[in-house]
């Protein structure tokens, strides 16, 4: 019987070219050629706890506080206690795949991915892309995402997508095979069922 969040990881290979570091008025840059990622498999499993029934009041300050520590983040704020810059020319992550759980009192509801390909190009983490606002860490970026599957009793959908595709040099992206059904016809939940064998997107902006 799970009652932690656990996570556990798997990487066949990490694989850093054409690497170096260097100083200047105490700071410290880094730059490589390639950084490479093959064969990831990751799983999570979140557990919610049931809490006592709060006021409105203290809810709406805990989400509050949740969302002022994520504006918190970024990817600058994580490295900038050790690096003043990241530049990385490509970025590849090769056949990962991931199995996301989340589990309460009554439901688990499971989160997998076959397969995932990424590539980014000109990658880049600096002062300049401090901010929560800007996602643009690399000059063009391309994934490969199948086999997704959403087996979620909590909203009664059980959903498959064959295919997730983006590339920002092409402008493409692109759904496909989705595949969504309820589990269940004896529920307070509403539920629906259908197909869709193609969603296209062409001329892509990415800025």
């Amino acid at each position: 019987n799970i009652t932690e969040d656990y996570i556990e990881a798997e990487i066949k290979a990490i694989a850093v070219r054409g690497i170096a570091f260097e100083r200047e008025e105490a700071q410290t840059f880094l730059t490589a050629r390639s950084f490479d990622i093959l064969s990831t498999d990751i799983h999570y499993c979140s557990v919610v706890k049931q809490e006592p029934q709060k006021d409105h009041m203290s809810k709406q300050v805990k989400i509050a506080q949740a969302d002022s520590l994520i504006q918190n983040w970024s990817l600058y704020g994580m490295i900038s206690p050790i690096l003043h810059s990241i530049v990385i020319k490509q970025i590849k992550i090769a056949d990962a795949k991931a199995e996301y759980r989340v589990k309460d009192d009554t439901h688990t509801d499971i989160y997998k991915l076959d397969k995932f390909d990424f590539m980014a190009n000109n990658f880049k983490i600096d002062s300049a892309k401090n901010d929560i606002n800007r996602f643009k860490y690399s000059d063009s970026f391309a994934f490969n995402a199948t086999g997704i599957h959403g087996y979620i009793p909590s909203k009664n959908h059980d959903i498959k997508i064959g295919g997730l595709f983006l590339n920002t040099d092409t402008r493409q992206f692109e759904i496909a095979d989705i595949k969504l059904k309820h589990l269940s016809t004896k529920t307070r939940s509403d539920y629906m069922f259908g197909t869709v064998k193609s969603i296209k997107v062409e001329e892509l902006g990415y800025n």
